[in-house]
């Protein structure tokens, strides 16, 4: 079988070819790596995005443990819904906020006996998963 002929065939799928024929009718090799080449920035380019977003997805999951593990539902509330009348409920707080507050707790400039012991032993990496995760919250 011809070459071209046979990667013309190759390149088609129920008769629709994918890649512009020249005026013999056959794709030269250089359309070909060119079409090779951007299935492959493709792939990646997905792949990637598909890695971001897990990240994303992960620090939530890991905000939601520490916010279990680190006794936050006992003054805010499962779901950031706070039974208790002197602690604020953190549903719908945004995770620039959470964030602020918390690393001012942290740094003891906002003054609060027990955020300020609560926030002394977070690294920012605890920080940002918890405002990601009561980001989430709504």
């Amino acid at each position: 079988m011809d070459r071209n002929l046979y990667i013309s065939k190759r390149l088609c799928h129920n008769g629709v070819e994918f890649l512009p024929p020249l005026s013999d009718g056959n794709p030269d090799i250089t359309t070909i790596l060119e079409f090779s080449f951007m299935k492959i920035v493709s792939a990646i380019l997905i792949i990637f995005s598909l890695a971001v977003s897990g990240l994303a997805f992960a620090d939530a999951a890991s905000g939601q443990s520490t916010y279990a593990a680190r006794g936050c539902i006992g003054c805010h509330g499962h779901n950031g819904k706070s039974i208790v009348s002197t602690s604020p409920s953190l549903a719908g707080k945004d995770a620039a906020f959470v964030k602020k507050n918390l690393t001012d707790f942290r740094s003891g400039v906002r003054q609060n006996p027990i955020m300020n012991a609560m926030a002394a032993g977070l690294s920012d990496d605890d920080i940002n998963n918890l405002a990601d995760y009561i980001d989430t919250l709504k």
